[in-house]
């Protein structure tokens, strides 16, 4: 572990050499490195997956569903102003 992370700093390091620029009062203007689309679709399809580990134990245990959602959803939802729409997200996949 502590090389991939060595590696991951040396890479940081390697992107703010090449891409760091001065503004005009000093202020240094630096690219944010994003991760490779490999990196992100791996996220998304683990994410998923999980997500619907979740859906199948909540189809056989209804109490556990109904206080995750009135606790956890709901409350994210309210706290967070977001509406989550599961719908648009597996359309993607197919």
């Amino acid at each position: 572990v502590k090389n991939k992370k060595e590696n991951n700093g040396d890479k940081c390091e390697a992107h703010f050499r090449k891409h760091v620029q001065r503004n005009w009062d000093g202020r240094y203007i630096v690219a944010l490195p994003f991760k490779e689309r490999s990196d992100l679709e791996e996220t998304t399809n683990r994410a998923l997956v999980r997500f619907l580990s979740m859906e199948r134990k909540f189809k056989n245990h209804p109490i556990l569903k109904r206080d995750y959602h009135e606790f956890g959803v709901n409350s994210y939802e309210e706290l967070a102003n977001v509406t989550f729409n599961v719908n648009k997200v597996l359309s993607r996949e197919t």
